[in-house]
């Protein structure tokens, strides 16, 4: 998910001042070349208690920041600028400067965007992360681990910002409940254990009120009773009967 950052080096030095502006350039290639009309370049910017990194494209537009805490030794170099253990907050731009993709290593604080979520302990590496639409909606948000594999609670939406589901994720492997929404109505819930259908499943009526199918899965096959439900009144219709995934015994009802 991450945008390409230019591979170089920077070396700051504060000199004394209270605040320094350091700008670098660069070719095609990212190279580092000397200050040229319409090329790439990057700012460091030292600020009072932060320093903020800027990549700019050649027409001048922002795509890149990042904030990470003072250190008036620091060395940064592009493979260290998106480290979670070096900056706090990252976020990327298009090329319009529209925010795409947003990344912050102080995790506990969005833990409130997630009610319910449960967890024995919070891993030292977690990150919160949030994708946007180009219309400004937001795509999807939730905990990230080793950089890239979800952990914890991610929910994504449509680009009209109702939900599309929500997943229960450790170290990047589905456990838990999954659901699956339709415009933002709710139509089924899934379980899941090490990515494997396992446990309780149920399907409604667009809304999620309205239960029209519940069974249960073992090993990512149905098994034991599945209930059908009328979709208007709610009535039970037929009971279906499955050994792992066999359909044994189908028990109607009028």
């Amino acid at each position: 998910m991450m945008i390409r950052v230019f591979i170089f080096l920077i070396f700051i030095s504060t000199s004394g001042f209270s605040q320094v502006v350091d700008t670098i350039y660069f070719d095609k290639s990212g190279d580092v070349i000397n200050p040229k009309p319409n090329s790439a370049y990057r700012t460091v910017e030292w600020l009072e208690t932060e320093v903020e990194i800027k990549d700019f494209d050649r027409k001048g537009q922002l795509i890149y920041l990042g904030i990470t805490d003072k250190n008036e030794n620091q060395t940064y170099d592009a493979y260290n600028l998106t480290s979670i253990a070096k900056l706090n907050v990252i976020t990327f731009y298009d090329s319009k400067g529209r925010k795409t993709e947003m990344e912050d290593c102080n995790a506990e604080q969005y833990f409130h965007l997630f009610p319910n979520l449960v967890y024995d302990s919070i891993p030292s590496d977690l990150t919160y992360h949030c994708g946007y639409y180009k219309n400004g909606e937001i795509k999807f948000h939730g905990f990230f681990v080793d950089d890239c594999s979800w952990h914890f609670r991610s929910i994504f939406y449509d680009r009209k910002g109702r939900v599309s589901w929500k997943d229960n994720c450790t170290y990047g492997v589905l456990n838990g409940v999954a659901e699956r929404f339709l415009k933002g109505q709710l139509l089924y819930k899934l379980t899941f254990v090490g990515d494997i259908r396992q446990g309780k499943f149920t399907c409604y009526k667009p809304g999620g009120k309205t239960v029209i199918l519940e069974g249960f899965y073992k090993d990512n096959k149905k098994h034991g009773e599945v209930k059908k439900y009328n979709r208007t009144d709610g009535r039970l219709k037929k009971i279906i009967l499955y050994d792992n995934g066999k359909r044994i015994k189908v028990t109607k009802f009028k």
